[in-house]
C-alpha cells in the first residue's frame, strides 16, 4: 500500500506522513489484538506511547509556529503579586529570603495591554479565539495584595470590553481571607484553586497560620461559601510523608462535603528548601502510588475528572509536563521580572525579560532556555528515557534540584497511569477509538507488573 502511494507521485513529505499513519494504525490494531488475547501485554505501553508521540508531532498546523509560540504574543499571564504570606507551611518552596515585596500596578497594566494586543493579532491573522487568561499565584498569598487584584481586574474588564476580547480569571490561594474577598472573587467569575491539605489534622499540622494557629476552619468556611454560591473551584492537596496515609480518607471527605468541587489535585512533595524532611521519597513513594490508585477509582465512581491526580492526559498531547518548556504564558514576579517558573520567584535562573519601562523580552535568553531543553533531551540526562519527547525535560526547577531522580521517577509513573487511563476509557484524546475490552488484567496494577518483566 505504501509502495503504491509512492508510485502515484506523492511528495516525500506526503509519503513519510502516510507511511507513519499506516504504521501507527498497524501498531494500534496489534495493541488491540494483544489486549484481547492477553499475550505479551508488556508491549502495550510502548505502542501507545508511540501513537501519542505521533499525535503530538503532527497536531500543530498553524502558518507560523514561531509567531504562535512567541512570548510577546502570549494570551496568558500569571501574576505573582507578592512574597508576603499569612501561613507558615512546613514545606514552602519560597520560604527563604522572603522580603514581602508586592507588585506595582502600573507594571501589571503594561502586561495586560500586551496580552490583549496579542489576542487581537491572533484573532485577526490566525483565526484564534479572542480571549485572554489572567491568573494570580504566589510567591506568597495573592489575596494579601487584594487591592492590586481588584485594580487589575477592573482595568482588564474595561480594556477587553472596548476591544471585544473575552477574559477569564483564576486564582491559587490558601483560602485565608474574609467573606468580602471570597464574595468579590465569586461575583467576578473567578475560578478559585484552594490549597488545603485534606483532613483537619493534616491541614493544621502542615499549614498553620503565621502565629501557629489552626487554619482549617477558615479555609473550609470559604470553600463552603464557594460551594453555596455555585462558584467554580478546585482543591489542591500537597502530599507529604505526614498525610500520605490519609489520601483516600481526605478524598472521600472532600467529595462528601463539597459536591461542587470540579477537580481534586494531589501534589506529591519533593525536596526543595525546607521540604527535605517531609517529602514522600523512599518507602512513602510506593505507599503514595498504592493510595492514588484507590483515589482514582473513587473519583471515577463519582464521575469526576482524575487529571488532578495523574498529572493530566493533556500534557501527553500538548507537549511537556511543564508550561515553562513551552513559553505559553508570561509569568510576572513582584519585582517586575518575566520568568518561566512560579516556584523561582527570588532567583534569576529562569528570567528572560522585564516590564519596568515596557514589556521587554530577551530572545537570546529564550533561545538559551529552549536549547537547554533540547540539549537535555538529545544528549543529557533525559536522552535514554522513553518519555523524553512527551515530557520535554519536565520541570526546569526540579531539573536543577537534588531531587531530580525522584521527580523523573514520579513523572514516568504518572505518564504510565495516563496512558493506561486513555486505553481503559476507549480513546486517545479523540484521535483513535479503541473497542471495549473485557480483560481482568487491564488495570492500573498491571503497569508495575509489566515494568518488572521488561529487562
Amino acid at each position: 500500500m505504501v509502495k503504491q502511494i509512492r508510485e502515484n507521485g506523492n511528495t516525500d513529505l506526503e509519503y513519510i506522513k502516510l507511511s507513519k499513519d499506516i504504521f501507527l494504525i498497524a501498531q494500534y490494531n496489534c495493541a488491540i489484538k494483544i489486549c484481547k488475547y492477553g499475550k505479551h501485554i508488556y508491549n502495550l505501553e510502548n505502542m501507545l506511547l508511540n501513537i501519542l508521540l505521533y499525535i503530538k508531532a503532527t497536531k500543530r498546523t498553524y502558518p507560523s509556529s514561531f509567531l504562535l509560540n512567541c512570548p510577546e504574543l502570549s494570551q496568558k499571564v500569571e501574576f505573582l503579586l507578592t512574597n508576603d504570606c499569612n501561613l507558615d507551611c512546613i514545606y514552602c518552596y519560597s520560604c527563604s529570603d522572603r522580603d514581602k515585596k508586592t507588585m506595582d500596578f502600573n507594571e501589571a497594566r503594561k502586561v495586560i495591554d500586551l496580552v490583549i494586543k496579542s489576542a487581537q493579532i491572533k484573532k485577526s491573522y490566525f483565526k484564534k479565539e479572542g480571549k485572554i487568561s489572567i491568573s494570580f499565584h504566589g510567591g506568597g498569598e495573592p489575596t494579601i495584595a487584594f487591592n492590586i487584584i481588584k485594580k487589575i481586574t477592573e482595568y482588564a474588564n474595561c480594556e477587553c470590553n472596548k476591544k471585544n476580547i473575552e477574559v477569564e480569571y483564576d486564582i491559587t490561594t490558601n483560602g485565608i481571607f474574609s467573606r468580602e474577598v471570597i464574595m468579590w472573587l465569586i461575583n467576578n467569575n473567578y475560578t478559585i484553586h484552594f490549597s488545603m491539605d485534606g483532613l483537619k489534622i493534616n491541614q493544621d499540622m502542615q499549614r498553620p497560620t503565621i502565629s501557629g494557629k489552626s487554619s482549617f476552619d477558615i479555609v473550609a468556611k470559604n470553600i463552603d461559601i464557594a460551594q453555596n454560591n455555585s462558584a467554580k473551584y478546585t482543591i489542591r492537596q500537597t502530599i507529604t510523608k505526614n498525610n500520605v496515609g490519609n489520601i483516600v480518607k481526605s478524598i472521600r471527605y472532600i467529595i462528601k462535603r463539597w459536591k461542587g468541587v470540579s477537580s481534586i489535585k494531589l501534589a506529591p512533595l519533593q525536596q526543595t528548601n525546607k521540604s527535605q524532611e517531609n517529602s514522600i521519597q523512599g518507602p512513602n513513594f510506593t505507599r503514595y502510588f498504592s493510595k492514588i490508585r484507590k483515589a482514582i477509582r473513587i473519583l471515577e465512581n463519582n464521575h469526576m475528572n482524575t487529571d488532578g491526580i495523574t498529572g493530566g492526559v493533556s500534557s501527553l498531547i500538548n507537549g511537556g509536563s511543564c508550561a515553562a518548556t513551552r513559553f505559553e504564558q508570561l509569568i510576572i514576579t513582584p519585582y517586575g521580572k518575566i520568568t518561566t517558573c512560579h516556584e523561582e520567584v527570588n532567583s534569576n535562573q529562569f528570567i528572560y525579560g522585564d516590564v519596568h519601562n515596557r514589556v521587554s523580552i530577551n530572545y537570546k535568553r529564550v533561545k538559551e532556555l529552549k536549547n537547554d531543553d533540547k540539549k537535555e533531551i538529545e544528549e543529557g540526562y533525559c536522552s535514554s528515557c522513553a518519555y523524553r519527547m512527551v515530557c520535554l525535560g519536565g520541570c526546569k526547577h526540579r531539573r536543577f534540584s537534588e531531587s531530580r531522580d525522584f521527580f523523573c521517577m514520579l513523572q514516568r509513573e504518572m505518564y504510565k497511569l495516563c496512558i493506561l487511563q486513555l486505553f481503559r476509557k476507549g480513546n486517545l484524546n479523540g484521535y483513535f477509538k479503541i473497542e471495549k475490552i473485557r480483560i481482568n488484567e487491564m488495570n492500573i496494577e498491571l503497569i508495575n507488573f509489566r515494568q518488572n518483566r521488561v529487562k
